[in-house]
């Protein structure tokens, strides 16, 4: 039986190839173990696995993760060393690197991948600004007087955070906090007039009636706030993912990256994946391999006018 449809593109079916997996396959991981990106990463894995019958060994490697994507290209291609892929991180990376010779997308072949909403922006409860085309109209009439908090001061976070600025042609001050709690601690006691995060962690203070959200970066609104609108209503077409792609180096055969496509679209099916991923918001999306290659380009694109700003 086929996987249950997703919110995303399904693969084609795939069949296994019979000399493949015969052993354990190596998932380098560019994160801290225990992140949220390694929970994600480690709940797809057990997925996964349980359809292929050989275990999926997440391998953390932490600092740099230039190191672990050079790593995944320099791998043997014949699928027993994958790799994971962070999004927006991947495209800002290939545009910063400076590798010799320099890494491309060619150098892999992507598997697919899920992207992981929802981001909003709120104001305290007592804030003037009762819409987001106020805040931005004030952030225009006086430049620098409206800041904008956002954390974990993660590069997705200060990305969405300068493409809002960018977007809006509003000259925000961008304030980055080490946490989450921070942020929104300082935007409910009205030290910072507005908050960037996941609407997970915004969402506690909306309930207790300590906020306001004003808009969510994402290309439909929320099921658990269908009265906010999303930032293109507003008419900025501004849509913030973070996202695990997931890769073989290149020249890995194509029947093997196709089962692979497969096994883990099965995985991201399972109930259990389902579940740890809902902790950590509502939109979810798995794309297929094509989709995921092309979303990557497309991610650089939008990216690329934003590093000077974030």
């Amino acid at each position: 039986m086929p996987p249950a449809k997703l919110d995303g593109q399904a693969p084609p079916a795939a069949p296994k190839p019979h000399y493949y997996p015969e052993r354990a396959v190596t998932l380098l991981a560019p994160f801290a173990r225990g992140s949220l990106e390694d929970r994600a990463a480690r709940a797809l894995a057990a997925s996964a696995e349980k359809g292929m019958g050989f275990p999926l060994v997440v391998v953390n490697r932490e600092g740099d993760p230039g190191s672990a994507w050079a790593e995944l290209k320099r791998a043997r291609p014949d699928g027993y060393t994958l790799g994971i892929l962070t999004t927006p991180e991947f495209p800002v990376f290939l545009l910063e690197q400076r590798e010799s010779p320099p890494m491309r997308l060619s150098d892999l072949s992507i598997i697919g991948g899920h992207l992981q909403g929802q981001r909003a922006i709120l104001v305290r409860a007592s804030s003037p600004y009762r819409t987001i085309g106020e805040l931005i109209a004030a952030a225009a009439a006086q430049p620098e007087s409206i800041s904008l908090g956002f954390g974990p001061a993660s590069l997705s976070h200060r990305l969405a955070a300068a493409g809002f600025q960018h977007g809006s042609k509003a000259r925000l001050r961008l304030t980055p906090f080490s946490d989450g709690s921070g942020v929104l601690m300082w935007t409910v006691n009205g030290d910072v007039e507005a908050a960037l995060g996941r609407l997970k962690e915004l969402g506690p203070a909306v309930r207790s009636g300590q906020g306001r959200l004003l808009a969510i970066l994402d290309e439909a609104r929320s099921p658990d706030y269908p009265t906010v609108p999303t930032l293109r209503e507003a008419g900025m077409e501004l849509v913030s993912y973070s996202g695990l792609a997931y890769a073989a180096p290149a020249g890995t055969a194509r029947e093997i990256v196709d089962y692979l496509s497969w096994a883990f679209y099965g995985g991201a099916t399972d109930p259990n994946f389902r579940r740890e991923m809902a902790e950590v918001g509502p939109s979810f999306r798995y794309l297929d391999s094509r989709a995921l290659s092309q979303y990557l380009v497309s991610e650089s694109e939008r990216v690329k006018p934003l590093l000077p700003l974030k």
